[in-house]
């Protein structure tokens, strides 16, 4: 669960540190954290919510990315100084979370509005459109819309029409 606050942004709801979206500077307070900036955070950067002893595991995306080589108090950097690697069992369990989905009803299921094709096949209504962008062009895409009707529609049964759909401003018009 990510939540994100004015400038910073915490991963995981059991996460000790927090990460700086801007540059955080000491005596900010961030809010909901009870947590006062002790040094200047650069963008990007960690900044321990909470007290992490020393040994303690430095917790971040809900999962322990190191281990304080020194006791870090809240509002201060979590630098690569103040962290070691240790020994760690992590019991992952992907998709631990899961459950069965609940299925709508079938009398509540939504349905397909299409309609019977000749060969057996469903279909919905097939429209193709020329747009144009600007409104000196709508006379052409009408003339190509009407085009393409005449001469190329027939051999194409899936398609159902061809609209032009045009502009009505720009061109030096005024909207």
């Amino acid at each position: 669960m990510v939540m994100t606050r004015s400038g910073y942004l915490i991963l995981d709801r059991a996460d000790n540190v927090a990460v700086a979206l801007r540059r955080l500077e000491v005596g900010e307070r961030l809010e909901e954290q009870a947590v006062v900036v002790r040094e200047v955070i650069s963008a990007g950067h960690k900044v321990a919510i909470a007290e992490i002893g020393t040994g303690a595991a430095v917790v971040k995306y809900g999962r322990p990315i190191g281990f304080a080589a020194k006791p870090i108090a809240p509002g201060h950097a979590v630098h690569v100084d103040a962290i070691t690697l240790g020994h760690h069992i992590c019991n992952y369990r992907p998709g631990a979370a899961a459950r069965p989905a609940v299925l709508v009803p079938v009398d509540k299921r939504r349905t397909f509005d299409g309609y019977p094709r000749a060969d057996g096949r469903v279909g919905t209504r097939n429209y193709l459109g020329i747009i144009s962008t600007v409104s000196c062009s709508g006379d052409v895409a009408q003339m190509i819309a009407d085009a393409v009707s005449r001469q190329l529609l027939p051999h194409y049964p899936g398609i159902d029409g061809v609209v032009a759909v045009t502009h009505g401003s720009g061109c030096c018009l005024a909207p």
